[in-house]
């Protein structure tokens, strides 16, 4: 990235420089600047950019105001703040920890205006600031020679170890080059200047001429959308709604493949559907037919209709019946789903004896229980006992060991309480406890679906690597695991800005992390192409709840990002990857692997292909891109609304 350096600037003047469209980070010298505390606070806190607050001791002329303008850049959402490495013991430790506390990372800088020193003292000076604390090390020399930019480069290959934090280059006329080889090197971002006449330091070079040698025929991404609505909370809603004796109606609501199933299967309940534009009127069964009768039911692809549809057809019928699925739902597992039933009487059997996969036939009455099980294989069957149980003639307790996904058990709960029907849980140790109150009915509902955080985290981790995205209808405080990606995406390094219901994720310089997605499987393929633009190794666990997707998506995952040049490799349930910085991919060649791909039939690897195609060296042919409509038929639509 470009970091424009702004000195000796009014308040208005740089407000009016950051929000140029061309200028993607900037420094603030609040030591040359002429700002109040409040004008301090107002261009941190809403900033759209990256910004840097730079004050030095001896510019500024007493340490108490350089704290003074440092925590108050800092409190108003500065992202990194310079601190010199001959700041004092003290300011530095209260700035690096207010900084901490803060999310901003920390850039201890080095100048020398004289020379540059020996390769021995800079690496000396940078892994000292790296013991310390910081997470960026800026080493600025002076060079006479092209010996001395030689030591800068060797020192690159002397701190591989913290390949991404190290920003290293020269003053002067034979240091100008070295200042924008920093991002081949893996550097961050680089420093320019305003214009060629407003140098902050000697030989910067105007950001627009290193924009344009950068950027060169590369257009980034920017888009501004609306989410479609959850599916998940969509098949929820539809099926409680089927099973009521009055008319429902679904607000905000949008069509997909799985969302398409759940509403089949109402209809094949006897239910009357309406729609009218993302309005969804459902007229429940009770009253005019028996949802119970039904002797096949088919479920589509979704393998949450087939998991949740086995206990609650099991209370609803009482006899044998059969589910069918089609396309990838008919190879995968059902893990535990056959053990599980047995404890309520259930028996449920596949195609053969060793594997549970569809068509399944499934026998016996639902009867409540008090029953232990496991839930490390899916949340999926725990949802329909929840929405099964309470309609019982007796009240059930749960008690659910290594629970998976548990906030989508709370989203089943949250949406059996607007259908009129209570279930209690509390968590002991590693265990989560359902009480489950039985003879309960389930009501009519007014129901505003939220949108999808699953399917917008790919617009999201596109804002972040390549420009900026702003997406609507994306409630923050959601139940949905997949809301995860925020906190993911904060912790690389993006530019994030939260307001009602609208998220807006801006490119910023990213770094590597190590995040677990256990309980939010569905994400685990674009947070690994995002881990792709971060520098250094990034780990992600939660590899082992990937299996038994629309693909075998560990495999798709790592085939994939191995074909577009990136290496990866998966050791136990975690998944390691070596990532760049769009800057350095740019500068080097190293782009993304075009050519032809496979989406293995997945969604979620056909979308994480569509974002790679930005920084891919020449397009990337998808062989399947029509399965993304299974969660969001109008992504492709709304990909390419820039």
């Amino acid at each position: 990235m470009i970091c424009t350096c702004i000195d000796h600037k009014y308040y208005s003047d740089i407000c009016e420089i950051i929000s140029r469209e061309d200028v993607e980070m900037a420094e603030i010298r609040l030591d040359r600047c002429t700002l109040s505390d409040e004008e301090i606070f107002s261009i941190f806190n809403k900033s759209r950019k990256p910004l840097i607050a730079t004050c030095r001791v001896e510019e500024c002329g007493s340490e108490s105001i350089c704290k003074k303008r440092l925590v108050t850049a800092i409190d108003a959402g500065a992202d990194f703040v310079d601190l010199e490495i001959e700041a004092s013991e003290s300011l530095s430790h209260e700035i690096m920890s207010f900084a901490s506390e803060k999310s901003c990372r920390t850039i201890r800088s080095y100048h020398n205006f004289t020379n540059t020193p020996s390769l021995e003292e800079l690496i000396q000076i940078t892994t000292s600031a790296i013991d310390k604390g910081a997470d960026i090390v800026k080493i600025v020399t002076t060079a006479h020679s092209s010996s001395d930019i030689d030591i800068l480069n060797v020192l690159y290959q002397k701190t591989k170890n913290i390949y991404g934090r190290l920003i290293a280059f020269s003053m002067g006329e034979y240091g100008i080059s070295s200042r924008f080889d920093v991002l081949v090197n893996g550097a961050p971002f680089t420093y320019c200047s305003i214009s060629t006449d407003n140098c902050v330091a000697p030989g910067q070079v105007c950001y627009k001429n290193y924009n344009a040698k950068l950027y060169d025929g590369f257009c980034g991404y920017k888009n501004i959308l609306v989410a479609p609505s959850s599916k998940s909370y969509a098949q929820r809603a539809i099926i409680l709604a089927a099973l009521t004796s009055g008319v429902s109606k679904i607000n905000n609501f949008t069509i997909c493949e799985d969302a398409m199933s759940a509403l089949n299967i109402a209809k094949s309940m006897g239910s009357v559907i309406h729609i009218d534009g993302s309005d969804l009127i459902i007229e429940g069964s009770l009253k005019k037919s028996c949802p119970g009768c039904l002797s096949v039911i088919h479920t589509g692809e979704s393998g949450f209709l087939t998991r949740m549809m086995i206990p609650l057809m099991s209370h609803l019928r009482g006899e044998s019946f059969i589910i069918t699925g089609e396309k990838t739902l008919v190879n995968r597992q059902l893990r535990g789903v056959k053990e599980t039933m047995e404890s309520f009487g259930v028996t449920v059997n596949g195609p053969n004896e060793e594997i549970v996969s569809v068509p399944i036939s499934v026998s016996g009455k639902l009867s409540p229980a008090n029953v232990e099980i496991d839930g490390s294989f899916s949340s999926q069957l725990i949802s329909g006992l929840l929405m099964s149980l309470p309609l019982a003639n007796e009240s059930s307790k749960l008690i659910v060991h290594n629970p998976k996904s548990f906030q989508y058990l709370q989203m089943t709960i949250h949406m059996l309480h607007s259908f009129g029907v209570e279930v209690g849980y509390e968590a002991l140790d590693d265990d989560i406890v359902f009480d489950i109150p039985g003879k309960q009915k389930l009501h009519e509902s007014v129901i505003d679906i939220e949108g999808d955080w699953s399917g917008c985290s790919n617009f999201l981790v596109a804002g972040a690597i390549f420009g900026n995205v702003t997406i609507n209808n994306l409630q923050n405080d959601s139940l949905q695991p997949d809301r995860i990606i925020v906190e993911i995406l904060k912790e690389a390094g993006a530019k994030i800005i939260l307001e009602k219901d609208v998220i807006s994720v801006s490119k910023a310089p990213l770094r590597s992390f190590d995040i677990s997605l256990d309980n939010a499987p569905d994400i685990i393929p674009i947070v690994a192409l995002l881990a792709a633009f971060c520098p250094g190794r990034s780990k992600i666990s939660g590899i082992d709840r990937l299996h038994d997707k629309e693909s075998n998506r560990a495999i798709a995952i790592t085939e994939a990002l191995s074909q577009l040049g990136v290496s990866n490799y998966i050791e136990g349930n975690k998944i390691s990857i070596d990532g760049e910085t769009l800057s350095s991919r740019l500068v080097s060649g190293h782009m993304l692997k075009g050519g032809s791909y496979s989406s293995f039939h997945d969604h979620r690897i056909a979308m994480m292909l569509k974002v790679a195609s930005i920084a891919a060296s020449k397009e990337i042919i998808i062989d399947d891109i029509k399965c993304i409509d299974k969660s969001f038929p109008s992504f492709l639509k709304s990909f390419y609304r820039q």
